[in-house]
């Protein structure tokens, strides 16, 4: 059964020139178990030793493609490795695919990642640009070949980095995000030991998907939902999740999905909790919450959820603009810790309570908003471009709030 399949993938290209009777296997291939495909990774292991950083621009795909092969194709040769690429379709869904698949001929072993082409195939040009770029993207992906991207490069000496919580700052008050990012004088911080057990359920939640996604299977939250994916695995995801890394013990702010914006010469980035992908190919962006209130007033019609929601919504548009598919829905997992209990005290006799705290989980979902960013963007641009420092929002508790203890110490200083 393995050899028709590895067989089927380095077929000839004139048996995809009619693509309607081609039927495209199972998209749901199983990367995680590494007992089926250790020779695989073992060559892959021994090969990536030898694999350099590719450099690409952006400014021309074939180029770009070019540049992630030549960096890899003797260390794949010299390891008996194999690469294909070639864009299936499948029957039942009526689509597209690009398919890459790295094999180990003499082991029979092979793993396959493939995107779904959101371009119609009659639009000859849009599409074969597409697959180009998918090419390159999966190419990058299957190995773990590290890029240098010159394509994001700041117009001036340094692009501004902006991030969503640069963004919120903006919406909740214009002169403290210009204080922020062009004075550099920065709100009160905020001790994060005050959101140590916010953190915690953050922890534990990534560990119960990462788990998942090392085998390659659904949530037991996500099939009692009927949500229909599994647990996004990507070479990224840590970097994603992560908008400050350490190494050995330096930390990097260099972490999150980024966009880098010619129009604006900003840098915009952000760290997601977590990313699942759907049989469509579809990336879905989740965040994590966790509180502790009425289950009946846990909604997203509240002036919190909207923020929730545009957070989300960015984070898709970062996705987006990293040439990535995205699925139009935003998942919030709610855990709400219940109060019914009379104690969890450790010195409880009654030892049914285990001395734990109880959690009730749910999974929100709302349609994903684009058309607020790139305008609040360039709004966001002309704020830092202006010599003079905004007007406050007047429900601002840092601007509004002392601003009037703050003039009359400059009214005493200055007589």
């Amino acid at each position: 059964m393995l050899k028709n399949k590895v067989n089927l993938h380095f077929s000839e290209r004139n048996k995809m020139k009619n693509n309607k009777k081609f039927v495209c296997p199972n998209i749901w291939d199983p990367f995680s178990d590494s007992e089926k495909i250790n020779k695989l990774l073992d060559a892959l292991f021994k090969a990536k030793k030898n694999i350099g950083t590719a450099v690409i621009t952006h400014k021309n795909l074939d180029l770009d493609l070019k540049a992630v092969v030549d960096v890899s194709r003797s260390a794949l040769i010299k390891n008996g490795l194999d690469i294909t690429q070639r864009v299936v379709y499948s029957y039942q869904n009526n689509k597209h695919f690009l398919s890459t698949v790295l094999a180990h001929p003499s082991s029979r072993q092979w793993i396959e990642l493939r995107k779904l082409i959101s371009v119609d195939i009659n639009e000859i040009k849009k599409f074969e640009a597409t697959v180009k770029y998918l090419k390159r993207l999966l190419y990058v992906d299957i190995i773990g070949i590290e890029i240098i991207d010159e394509g994001i490069k700041p117009i001036e000496n340094k692009a501004m980095q902006i991030s969503w919580n640069d963004i919120k700052l903006y919406y909740e008050c214009p002169r403290c995000f210009y204080n922020k990012k062009r004075l550099w004088v920065k709100r009160p911080g905020i001790n994060s030991e005050n959101f140590s057990l916010y953190n915690a359920n953050d922890e534990v939640l990534k560990k119960e998907f990462d788990q998942c996604r090392k085998k390659g299977v659904s949530h037991p939250i996500m099939t009692k939902n009927n949500i229909n994916a599994i647990p996004f695995e990507h070479v990224e995801l840590e970097k994603w999740q992560n908008v400050v890394r350490e190494k050995d013990s330096k930390k990097f702010y260099d972490g999150g999905i980024r966009f880098y914006d010619q129009n604006t010469n900003m840098i915009l980035y952000g760290g997601v909790d977590d990313i699942w992908i759907n049989e469509q190919g579809e990336l879905i962006v989740v965040d994590y919450k966790a509180t502790s209130k009425d289950d009946s007033k846990i909604t997203l019609e509240s002036r919190w959820s909207f923020v929730i929601k545009q957070q989300i919504s960015f984070y898709c548009w970062l996705l987006k603009k990293n040439g990535y598919f995205v699925h139009r829905m935003g998942y919030i997992i709610y855990c709400n810790a219940l109060r019914e209990r009379a104690t969890f005290n450790p010195y409880e006799e009654n030892l049914s309570y285990n001395h734990l705290l109880n959690f009730d989980t749910k999974i929100l979902t709302f349609e994903v908003d684009y058309n607020w960013i790139e305008k609040t963007i360039v709004n966001m641009r002309n704020c830092l471009d202006k010599d003079e420092i905004p007007e406050p929002n007047s429900t601002c508790d840092y601007c509004c709030k002392y601003h009037f203890v703050l003039n009359d110490k400059e009214q005493i200083f200055s007589t």
